[in-house]
């Protein structure tokens, strides 16, 4: 149906364009409807999308559901089109840190907050996110440790996943009993 409405308003042959060409109140109809059809689409468009990254994250966490599910795919949306991230990117970010939380939501915080503390200067956070989590928990460091040491990091200018690399590295040098 509003594709026919789109096509009769902006069909040159269309007897709507012929009958009410140069009318005020016609061409503003013709304008107001492309538009609306126009954040129509977007609105759909955006709503699959939404549908997609729940679907996503209801498979990473099992008790996320109902309010906290929607609230949780916002996010994912949110971050994504706040810095330019891919959707997949955050969600693979928001599973290796679940390994350290348990908690989606902790961890889209935890996320949001390394944003804001400068932790992707390099543009490598959500990577050593997804890295990390699991040999930090072994080593007895918190996520939100984890991601202070990532801005600590990346203000200091250490290159790329070097400060937390270290780190890890002298965890399993020390498990290990190795120089």
């Amino acid at each position: 149906y509003t594709q026919k409405i789109l096509k009769e308003t902006t069909d040159t042959g269309s007897g709507f364009k012929a009958i009410f060409t140069g009318n005020i109140a016609a061409d503003f109809f013709q304008t107001a409807t492309q538009t609306a059809i126009q954040f129509g689409r977007e609105l759909i468009q955006r709503i699959d999308e939404l549908n997609q990254i729940k679907g996503t994250l209801s498979t990473l966490d099992e008790n996320l559901k109902g309010t906290q599910l929607n609230k949780a795919a916002a996010s994912v949306k949110a971050i994504s089109d706040t810095y330019g991230k891919g959707v997949e990117e955050i969600q693979s970010a928001i599973k290796g840190l679940n390994a350290q939380t348990g908690d989606t939501n902790k961890s889209l915080d935890l996320i949001k907050k390394g944003f804001e503390a400068g932790a992707d200067a390099s543009g490598e956070m959500l990577t050593q996110l997804k890295e990390y989590p699991t040999m930090m928990n072994d080593a007895r460091v918190s996520a939100e440790e984890m991601i202070a040491i990532m801005a600590h990091s990346e203000k200091m200018g250490v290159y790329d996943d070097k400060g937390i690399d270290a780190l890890k590295e002298g965890m399993l040098r020390v498990r290990e009993g190795t120089k």
